[in-house]
């Protein structure tokens, strides 16, 4: 049920509008309005988004081998993918430029978290087997240009790093 809801919040680009709760039991109103709302680019990485749905749907394919699972996953991937930032960022709610949407963002664990993802891919979890190797190989590099950024990013401050 879960699984089956997230599929249902997630949108056409493969990320997910933010403070949803797929532990909810929807009424047929409330699909039939999701349904409606999926192509709206209403996405974003805020407050821990769409990382920690793809986790789970990877281990909800992982249990059922259910390829829609599989297929959500590979889509929020590229989704990721997509957004990443040509000196390795990612953006607080893409697609979106309005506000500081459209800029980097490290506050609500945007950039932890998103690396924290391909870094898990990237060391070869189990969870994450069934991807195809072209797409693990670009994940890899998404999170190596994310951590280079990072640590382009700190402040230093007398010669010494400080904050970010």
């Amino acid at each position: 049920m879960i699984a089956d809801n997230l599929l249902r919040y997630q949108r056409a680009n493969g990320g997910w509008p933010e403070n949803i709760n797929p532990l909810r039991i929807l009424s047929e109103q409330e699909i039939a309005r999701q349904a409606a709302l999926y192509s709206v680019t209403d996405t974003s990485f805020d407050n821990r988004n769409v990382y920690p749905q793809i986790r789970y749907l990877a281990e909800a394919y992982q249990q059922t081998g259910d390829e829609k699972y599989q297929q959500a996953v590979i889509r929020s991937l590229r989704f990721i993918l997509s957004d990443q930032l040509a000196n390795g960022g990612f953006t607080h709610s893409p697609p979106s430029t309005k506000r500081y949407y459209g800029h980097i963002t490290i506050m609500d664990d945007v950039m932890a978290g998103v690396l924290g993802l391909l870094q898990e891919i990237k060391l070869g979890s189990q969870r994450f087997d069934f991807f195809p190797a072209d797409l693990v190989h670009q994940l890899s590099e998404a999170h190596s240009r994310g951590d280079a950024l990072l640590l382009d990013l700190q402040v230093k401050s007398d010669g010494k790093l400080t904050i970010w």
